[in-house]
């Protein structure tokens, strides 16, 4: 559970940086990349909401993959008779 804190934590982090990216690049450089305080919060959101979407498939199918590995394989050894 740590890591996909960990990855939720990280995903937002570089969201959050490209957001100051594109307004100081914009204030900087006239890039024209910062559309307001409303992209910015639309783009803060969908980063999040992409992130907790990521990290609970992935904790899905790390749990799927468990539940595989601990099942009994059964035996396929022939004995001879």
């Amino acid at each position: 559970m740590r890591v996909l804190t960990w990855a939720i934590g990280i995903a937002v982090g570089l969201g959050a940086a490209w957001e100051f990216y594109e307004y100081f690049g914009d204030i900087l450089f006239d890039t024209g990349r910062h559309a307001g305080a409303v992209d910015t919060s639309y783009d803060l959101i969908s980063d999040s909401v992409g992130a907790i979407l990521g990290a609970a498939l992935l904790w899905r199918w790390r749990a799927s993959s468990f539940e595989r590995e601990s099942q009994p394989v059964a035996s396929t050894v022939v004995h001879p008779q």
